[in-house]
């Protein structure tokens, strides 16, 4: 095989899953996406007009929302052109953004900060990593390591510390307790807390599995391969459109419960309806 061999079957692809069975479902996550998007985007709008509205959690909320356009873009384009294993490996991706976005949602003013402030110790060790490459101007560069050697300073950090490292701090200040960096530890905190449900949790290890290759996954993608041989489209993807819907719908769900002077009943009657029709 060849360039032309594999560009043939890609431009085979891109147009099966609108003439295919699982079309509506498609359509309706598309439309619960969309939904989502300009909720946020003019939640955003709004709460930029008055500076005193966009407290520090709120700060840390709507930057996680706007950068999970790009994963959600990613997975969207993944399905629209059949692309079953990326969508797979984006939806585990998903699914670990939205246990992030609960545990800040569900925690103090403390770790969104600390969240922020470990977002410009990222940029500057990034910035330090491909200095040959970023050219960056000179007052760019003075201000990230200003940035970085003041949240240093603030928390007490060594000069080497990674980005993840917040994580490690925030769930020491929501327990107590010596904890580690891990994201199985904030799926235990919104567990022992009752933040999350079991069902969402099993979906995550079940991606992971499925992504590193587990004992089933092999067969798994076996099983894939058959069902798209037989445009059997709607029984491979409808699991993981429900596994995406149920993220959407839940992050909306959970964010006006949290901020009621922000709900909009409408907003989640559309959703809710869209999923179950995906569910059923």
């Amino acid at each position: 095989m060849n360039i032309n061999d594999y560009s043939y079957k890609f431009n085979e692809n891109i147009n099966r899953i609108s003439k295919s069975d699982a079309k509506n479902i498609v359509d309706l996550t598309i439309k619960n996406y969309a939904i989502y998007n300009s909720y946020f985007v003019e939640l955003q709008e709004m709460l930029s007009t008055d500076g005193n509205k966009l407290n520090i959690k709120l700060n840390a909320l709507n930057f996680l929302s706007m950068h999970s356009t790009f994963m959600f873009n990613s997975f969207i384009n993944d399905l629209i052109s059949n692309n079953y294993f990326s969508t797979k490996i984006n939806l585990r991706v998903i699914i670990e953004f939205y246990f992030k976005y609960l545990f800040l949602l569900y925690s103090d003013d403390y770790v969104s900060e600390l969240y922020l402030n470990f977002n410009d110790i990222y940029l500057y060790n990034l910035s330090m990593k491909f200095s040959n490459i970023l050219k960056m101007k000179k007052n760019e560069q003075a201000k990230l390591k200003s940035n970085y050697e003041k949240i240093i300073k603030k928390y007490n950090l060594s000069n080497n510390v990674k980005e993840d490292y917040w994580v490690k701090l925030a769930l020491e200040h929501n327990t107590g307790n010596k904890n580690n960096k891990s994201i199985q530890s904030i799926i235990g905190w919104l567990k022992d807390n009752k933040m999350i449900e079991d069902a969402i949790i099993i979906s995550y290890e079940d991606n992971c599995d499925y992504n590193h290759c587990g004992i089933g996954s092999l067969n798994y993608q076996q099983l894939i391969a058959l069902y798209d041989s037989q445009n059997k489209f709607y029984d491979m993807y409808q699991p993981i459109l429900s596994e995406f819907n149920y993220i959407l719908f839940n992050i909306v769900n959970k964010f006006m419960k949290k901020y009621k002077e922000y709900s909009n009943q409408e907003v989640i009657e559309v959703m809710l309806n869209n999923m179950n029709d995906i569910l059923k």
